[in-house]
């Protein structure tokens, strides 16, 4: 439990293992910048704590990485598990990165306790958490954009640098929740989702398309012959731009 975190890595006799506390009471995006401000090493790895990763995770990762020098940021599949532990189904996120960076524009291909990314590549072009607010000014200011998805902005601006890619491996578990909260918790996720998808898309056009379009894109579910043609045009532009 997250109670006893701090004193099992206490514990863990390895030097390799340092544990840093934030210096005041930061937010989640404030935490990760930080955590990449102090970082030593070349590559960058995310873990949640309610999450588990398998003890080759590291091991394998970096030497895919060092294998593919133009991939800077590697997942992983995942296997899902209850609130027990139990495993409950498998991913099957792709692991083609040039399908991921389409597919990218209406499903998140990402598990973002799997990822590892290389900091090279962040300390070149200045990235972090939270970036995304002030990247590419021109639309992005307009756009509607959640916190809640901090993780799915960053890669969106990564993949502009080099390839991003899964590792055809089941490297991690993932925990899936079933508590009270739930609906209203689907509920930000999937406005975050949404708000993902509509940056995805617009940058790709090149301006920022209405949010109630990209929800017709992306779920399908307003099938009215109006947004229909409007849809059409925008997949067509879409796929344009995408293969120039």
């Amino acid at each position: 439990k997250n109670s006893n975190f701090k004193e099992i890595v206490k514990n863990i006799n390895d030097p390799r293992v340092k544990i840093f506390q934030n210096p005041n009471k930061l937010n989640l995006i404030d935490s990760l910048n930080f955590g990449i401000k102090i970082s030593k090493g070349n590559y960058l790895a995310r873990m949640d704590t309610d999450d588990y990763s398998y003890p080759d995770r590291f091991e394998t990762q970096i030497k895919f990485l060092k294998k593919n020098p133009s991939i800077h940021m590697l997942g992983t599949r995942a296997i899902y598990i209850n609130e027990n532990g139990r495993s409950k189904y498998k991913s099957f996120n792709s692991t083609n990165s040039n399908e991921i960076k389409w597919l990218m524009h209406f499903e998140n291909q990402f598990f973002h306790s799997s990822i590892m990314i290389k900091k090279s590549i962040i300390k070149k072009h200045k990235l972090k958490y939270g970036l995304v607010m002030n990247y590419k000014k021109k639309f992005i200011n307009n756009a509607v954009l959640n916190n809640e998805a901090e993780d799915f902005h960053l890669w969106i601006i990564l993949e502009n640098f080099g390839k991003i890619c899964n590792i055809d491996k089941y490297l991690i578990k993932y925990r899936v929740h079933n508590d009270s909260k739930s609906s209203s918790n689907k509920s930000e996720l999937n406005r975050s989702f949404l708000s993902s998808c509509n940056l995805k898309i617009s940058l790709t056009i090149g301006k920022l398309i209405d949010l109630n379009l990209t929800n017709s894109l992306v779920s399908s579910t307003d099938n009215s012959s109006y947004n229909l043609t409007k849809y059409i045009r925008i997949l067509k532009l879409l796929e344009k731009k995408f293969l120039l």
